[in-house]
């Protein structure tokens, strides 16, 4: 009965499961978990870590990983640190956490700053870490209480802080079995720090460069074996085993201390350390210790190794007392490339002098793994002796290979040049140098994306498909790992798009018939191997943008020829009429005026020669700053130009010692109430005259005369003299005319009551007389503005009257005054607002402003006047803004 019982029991479940579904197998874990911050990489951190939604941070992956599955961080945005481990893998399947390991991939990067770690793996087992980064983190990784950790292939920057005990690498608590190998060190305050109960460590193969306390110092710590390494310029003790570091090893490695060749590190990293040994053993490690094989060199005036408190300074010196370091070699090492170039690690390989480090390891050392920190297999160097261990392996982190430097040039397969159009086949070839007699292996890339090219010749051949710029970089390698690699910015390859050859030119001129060739090619898909210019006048051919001075004027055609590198040629035309400039042909010898025009918002000057006809076009002169002037002058061709500003003198000086070259307020004692150069002038007008070498300057001021003289070769003034105080014409003088005849100076005023009054000054005599202008010879009207000139000994007044010119002539000579002239009315110009007079030669010249236009005239007194010209059109100066005010100067040189 029970039997049957049972069995019906059993056929009833066996129902029931048959009605149900067969349960699931639970799914294997992904074996790879993605992380990748990219600002593109759609990542979360809530979901499971794939390639095309990765986490967002490395801890989200790191508390989800378990045996056998790899967390892969790409470089993304770089990762804060603080990242905690403490889940575990097994003995075959450990928990990996690596950086993206493409070629292409800049290694993520782990960053902080005080305070904080940048690792923490704490109560694990069966962790390897290998492929980041750690940059600035004061202890980069903590390993607590941990076991079967692996860090391998890192990279530790930038660790510099101005305290103790803070190294890259820290282990601690019951930790055990650590390798720590193949790492890159660079200026960290510390290396590798391991502490009291810490067993098992192996730390070998890596490179530290410029540590300012040490390299690796274990404390109380059992079985730490510190093999193959590269140490390079460290401040403190490079190795250290304090304590009772029991059954540690020191061998294989290439120590340097920080030596007079880098005096860098001595000034900026070393200042605070005192020099120390190079190695030092505890007395209690020291019965159990192995120091052999290194190849050492220390700061000068100390010790190589500090065995047991005892100081020695040479290997023969520790080998008599302890019987270490038989093998031991004193040499300093002076590493190639040992310098960072561009924030980016250097590997510190041996340079061919390094003769102690090269086939002269222990093969047998804990830790000597049969490839170098970058993957290469021992190779024996034919030169030297093997090590006495056996076997040719090298100290350090590198292994000496034969190749030294490889230099890769590529130009086309049919012409001679690394440029070309597309599809733009090319011959890349190698040149590398070597130690030693070897074969070479190599390998191209030519930079589009096509496979690499591998071959045992030292060219390739490549066609390029599409228009670019490559880079092409070559690798030689002696098949044992030794590997050189060409600079990546040596042979770039322009790839262009197909098309003709166009050349172009254009022609500039300064004017005096000196023309410029200025030539191009355009989208040209082969480089220009020669180009010409044919001026068309007979001469050699010249080379683009040398100016070139046409004999005379006339029509010639320029020719420009170019030839590229596939030998086509091609050439462009253009025809030039040469001729002179107007601003040239302006500045020739000759009767000349120039001119200052007074515009709303800007001041103009130009150059008008009449005995070639011409005007310099208007251009902007020098600004006036402040408000805009009422009255404009100048003398010695326009060398000193002055200005009233509303009752401001200022002046523009250049050609003579000390000329500011800019507007300058005059300041000069001897006017009324004169004072510093802030202080308002009541100047309501000025006259300026050319004197020789000298400007003498008379101004209306304050109702009364004055005059002052620039001597201009010895770059003086002197003070105001008051006309006024000599000659009193009993009334206030608001406008001011002034010419010269002998050494003579005459003055002409408008007093307030609008008659004219004349002073003149007798500077040889040193006397003033003056008179009742008006009551001579009577006048037309009141005038609004006063010119004066001098015409071969006989001076000329002009005033502004109602809007119209009028002349009177002053015969100095023959003591008498002619009658006065309506200009306006003789030459049909009215409506004038301002002018000014200006002489050439023996004629006078009077500028005058009609509705905003500038208008010249000539008079001449034995043919009489010329008609009025138009300053400012387009056939003369050049258009400018309706002009306010206007000065002249005349000269003849």
């Amino acid at each position: 009965m029970r039997t049957r019982r049972a069995l019906g029991l059993a056929a009833t479940a066996a129902v029931v499961t048959f009605g149900l579904p067969a349960p699931a197998h639970a799914a294997d874990p992904a074996a790879v978990l993605y992380v990748d911050n990219a600002t593109t990489s759609n990542c979360i951190d809530t979901g499971i870590g794939t390639a095309a939604r990765p986490y967002c941070t490395i801890q989200a992956a790191v508390d989800v990983a378990g045996p056998g599955q790899t967390v892969q961080v790409a470089p993304g945005r770089g990762y804060v640190a603080g990242l905690q481990v403490t889940r575990s893998g097994t003995a075959d399947k450990p928990i990996v956490i690596r950086g993206d390991g493409s070629p292409a991939a800049k290694s993520p990067v782990l960053s902080g700053k005080n305070p904080g770690t940048g690792l923490e793996i704490t109560g694990a087992q069966h962790i390897v870490v290998s492929g980041l980064t750690f940059s600035m983190s004061p202890l980069a990784v903590v390993v607590t209480d941990s076991s079967d950790i692996r860090l391998e292939a890192n990279s530790f920057i930038e660790n510099f802080r101005l305290t103790t005990d803070n190294p890259a690498v820290k282990l601690v608590g019951h930790t055990s079995d650590v390798s720590v190998t193949r790492n890159r060190f660079w200026f960290q305050q510390a290396g590798v720090s391991v502490d009291t109960g810490v067993q098992r460590v192996s730390i070998a193969h890596n490179d530290f460069a410029a540590s300012a306390e040490y390299a690796v110092r274990a404390t109380g710590a059992s079985h730490v074996s510190v093999v193959n390494n590269t140490i390079a310029n460290v401040c403190g003790t490079a190795v250290a085993l304090d304590g009772a570091s029991g059954d540690g090893v020191v061998e294989n490695n290439v120590i340097s201390g920080a030596s007079a060749d880098y005096p860098f590190y001595r000034s900026q990293r070393c200042w605070y350390v005192d020099p120390a040994p190079v190695v030092s053993v505890s007395a209690a490690a020291a019965p159990t210790a192995t120091v052999d094989y290194n190849t050492v060199h220390s700061w000068t005036g100390a010790p190589l190794y500090r065995w047991a408190g005892t100081d020695h300074t040479s290997p023969d010196s520790l080998a008599a007392a302890t019987g270490q370091g038989k093998h031991d070699a004193d040499q300093e090492v002076t590493f190639l490339q040992n310098l960072p170039v561009s924030g980016q690690f250097v590997d510190d390989r041996l340079p061919v002098t390094a003769t102690s480090a090269i086939d002269s390891a222990d093969p047998n050392a804990p830790g000597a793994a049969g490839t170098d920190l970058l993957g290469s297999s021992p190779v024996d160097h034919p030169d030297l002796p093997d090590s006495p261990a056996g076997g040719f392996l090298d100290r350090g982190a590198y292994e000496f290979h034969a190749p030294k430097s490889v230099v890769v040039g590529t130009v086309g397969s049919v012409f001679q040049t690394a440029f070309g159009p597309a599809p733009f086949a090319v011959t890349a070839t190698a040149t590398a140098t070597t130690v030693w007699q070897v074969d070479l292996g190599y390998t191209f890339d030519f930079g589009d994306g096509t496979p690499v090219v591998t071959t045992g010749s030292r060219s390739a051949d490549h066609v390029y498909a599409t228009a670019g710029t490559y880079r092409v970089t070559a690798t030689a390698t002696d098949g044992r790992g030794g590997t050189v690699v060409s600079d990546p910015n040596a042979a770039p390859v322009t790839v262009t798009d197909p098309g003709p050859l166009k050349p172009q030119v254009t022609l500039g001129t300064t004017g005096d018939l000196v023309y410029t060739a200025t030539a191009s090619v355009p989208d040209s898909p082969w480089p220009v191997t020669l180009q010409q210019i044919d001026f068309g006048d007979g001469t050699p051919s010249q080379d683009p943008g040398t100016p070139h001075q046409y004999a005379q004027p006339g029509t010639y055609q320029v020719t420009y020829t170019v030839r590229d590198a596939s030998q086509r040629t091609a050439t462009a035309t253009q025809q030039v009429d040469a001729q002179y400039s107007r601003a040239y042909l302006a500045a020739l010898p000759g009767e000349k005026t120039g001119l200052l025009a007074m515009t709303e918002h800007a001041l103009y000057q130009a150059t008008g020669n009449y005995g070639n006809g011409v005007w310099s076009p208007f251009t902007n002169a020098r600004a006036l700053v402040g408000n805009w002037p009422i009255k404009l002058a100048g003398t010695h061709g326009g060398k000193h130009q002055f200005a009233n500003l509303n009752g401001y003198l200022v002046t523009y000086d250049q050609g003579y010692p000390g000329a500011t070259r800019h507007w300058d307020q005059i300041a000069l004692p001897g006017l009324p109430g004169a004072g510093g150069n802030s202080e308002r002038k009541n100047i309501t007008d000025l006259s300026v005259v050319e004197n020789g070498t000298s400007t003498k300057l008379v101004v209306a001021a304050d109702g009364g005369l004055y005059e002052a003289t620039a001597d201009y070769a010895v770059g003086r003034w002197t003070g105001w003299a008051a006309i006024t105080a000599n000659v009193s014409f009993g009334t206030r003088i608001t406008k001011v005319a002034a010419a010269m005849t002998g050494n003579v100076l005459h003055v002409y005023a408008l007093g307030a009551n609008g008659r004219l009054y004349t002073a003149d000054g007798d500077y040889d005599r040193g006397t003033w007389r003056g008179g009742d202008l008006t009551g001579s010879i009577g006048q037309p009207g009141r005038p609004t503005e006063l010119t004066a000139t001098a015409v071969n000994g006989t001076v000329h007044v002009v005033a502004l009257i109602d809007g119209s010119l009028y002349d009177v002539g002053a015969d100095y000579n023959a003591g008498r005054w002619g009658s006065w002239g309506n200009v306006s009315a003789a030459t049909g110009l009215g409506g004038i607002t301002t002018f000014a007079a200006a002489t050439t030669g023996d004629n006078l010249r009077l500028y005058a402003v009609n509705n905003g236009h500038l208008y010249d005239i000539l008079g001449d007194y034995s043919r009489g006047w010329s008609g009025w010209g138009d300053v400012s059109s387009a056939a003369a100066a050049g258009e400018i803004p309706a002009v306010t005010a206007v000065g002249a100067w005349g000269s003849r040189q």
